[in-house]
């Protein structure tokens, strides 16, 4: 029984080792992620890497920028669960796609997503030389953007009519602060406005949101 279950191991994983040695890359990389290990995790990009965020955001460029979005991940509790892993060749480089990412996060919980789920996105990791070289970060899903984005906008509102006792949410002129240094007064913000009763996310965009069906 163990001599079959390694067979069909081997039989389902990569045949190219350059491709096996990829994608332990990036399941340390996932591992040290979800461990908020921000000093690890980065020690895995390339000096030159590029990640590129979703939502049409700004790409993020070199090892040293990178390590600040993943202090930013580690601040908001982010848990990386990527389903369905495709590697494949690309030059002298190693591809490595995802049939879809379950998220976890304190940010998108204090939101009531839990969980959130992503688009496909067959070049979210790009590994070269037992480094990452390029990240593609997968879009999360349509029914997960809008409920995000409706209640990030209601919470700015609200703090609007109410004003920011925290002083850190909102810029003077009432722009939304989000970085790590405000992000901990963000996700005790939300969860005090929602306690309020004042805000859910729409029970048909949560449940589209969470469905894993990756």
């Amino acid at each position: 029984m163990l001599i079959a279950a390694a067979a069909a191991l081997a039989a389902a994983a990569p045949a190219a080792p350059d491709e096996r040695a990829a994608l332990v890359v990036v399941e340390t990389y996932l591992r040290r992620h979800n461990a908020h290990d921000v000093d690890g995790a980065a020690a895995l990009f390339a000096d030159d890497a590029v990640f590129r965020l979703s939502a049409g955001r700004p790409a993020v460029a070199g090892r040293a920028a990178i390590r600040e979005l993943l202090r930013f991940d580690a601040v908001a509790g982010s848990n990386l669960d990527p389903r369905g892993a495709s590697p494949s060749r690309d030059g002298d480089a190693v591809v490595i796609g995802y049939a879809g990412v379950v998220e976890r996060s304190r940010m998108f919980r204090a939101l009531g997503l839990d969980p959130v789920t992503t688009l496909p996105q067959p070049r979210t990791f790009v590994v070269r030389s037992g480094r990452i070289v390029e990240v593609n970060q997968p879009a999360i899903k349509p029914a997960c953007l809008r409920a995000a984005g409706d209640g990030l906008r209601a919470f700015v509102a609200w703090l609007g009519r109410r004003g920011d006792p925290r002083g850190a949410v909102l810029a003077p002129g009432g722009a939304p602060r989000l970085a790590v240094e405000t992000l901990p007064a963000w996700i005790a913000g939300v969860e005090a406005w929602r306690r309020t009763g004042g805000w859910a996310p729409v029970p048909a965009d949560a449940a589209a949101c969470a469905r894993v069906d990756f």
